[in-house]
């Protein structure tokens, strides 16, 4: 299951599936089409960066129970020359409210994801990522040790057209 020198915060807790199980799920919107469709897009952060669209939909479709019609990888830096894990979800309007519930209630890991199904194992994970963030040496290397965020896109962000379908924008 990847690094766990902690493994005292997640007695209480029991795993989503790992991301290597993931099976893609056929697309339900082009980009083209996004804005035509009315999809609202939702910034989701604190994901491991090396994940794919395609892992971001799987996962967001698991723990909220709702399609995810498209997902952008946000393709940046940090200063720290870190790459971001960052995307851009766009979703129906109807299954915002779905999606905006798991703001702050899921923690990614290297190889699997723990998402609070309660306010005490929200606690539980939060215990944790306190916990990462006073010890820097127990973190995984460019993993995320916060919860993910999951709020309303604010940027008017656009993948660059010169990284193609496969790496900005996920159709399958």
């Amino acid at each position: 299951m990847g690094r766990r020198t902690t493994s005292k915060y997640y007695d209480a807790l029991a795993p989503v599936v790992p991301y290597y199980t993931y099976q893609a799920v056929s697309s339900l919107a082009r980009r083209e089409d996004a804005d035509r469709m009315g999809l609202v897009r939702l910034f989701v952060g604190q994901v491991p960066y090396h994940l794919e669209p395609a892992h971001v939909a799987w996962m967001l479709e698991l723990v909220s129970g709702c399609r995810v019609p498209l997902v952008e990888k946000i393709v940046r830096w940090t200063q720290n020359r870190k790459p971001c894990g960052c995307f851009h979800v766009l979703v129906r309007p109807r299954d915002v409210g779905a999606f905006m519930l798991l703001d702050q209630t899921v923690l990614c890991e290297a190889e699997v994801m723990w998402a609070a199904r309660d306010a005490s194992e929200k606690a539980v994970l939060e215990e944790h990522c306190r916990y990462l963030h006073a010890n820097p040496g127990a973190r995984t290397p460019l993993m995320p040790y916060q919860l993910m965020t999951v709020q309303l896109a604010r940027s008017d962000y656009r993948a660059p057209q010169g990284l193609g379908q496969g790496a900005a924008a996920h159709h399958w």
